[in-house]
């Protein structure tokens, strides 16, 4: 019996938990770049006003939020290499 098939179970399951984590860290990515992209637009007014350490704490917000989701992704490659090295490991002791 082949380990592939349970190789390519416990990807496909780690695939499908990724992309939520993944679409949420883009969306936060998203936010940072619009409002960098405002910043650089309105330079002048943000000088002006000395609102540049505010925007860089609200730019730096986005990026923490979307560091704290992504490391949410750590255990879940942790269960997926373990289990794609038992798979192969496993697999290899059956041949000897």
């Amino acid at each position: 019996m082949t380990t592939i098939p349970a190789i390519f179970v416990a990807m496909g399951a780690a695939v499908s938990i990724d992309s939520v984590y993944e679409v949420k860290i883009n969306h936060f990515y998203s936010e940072a770049a619009a409002l960098a992209l405002e910043a650089i637009g309105s330079v002048r007014t943000i000088h002006a006003f000395w609102a540049s350490e505010k925007m860089v704490q609200k730019y730096d917000a986005y990026l923490e939020k979307a560091h704290q989701i992504g490391k949410k992704k750590s255990p879940l490659y942790g269960i997926v290499f373990a289990t794609q090295y038992f798979c192969v490991y496993s697999g290899h002791v059956k041949i000897y």
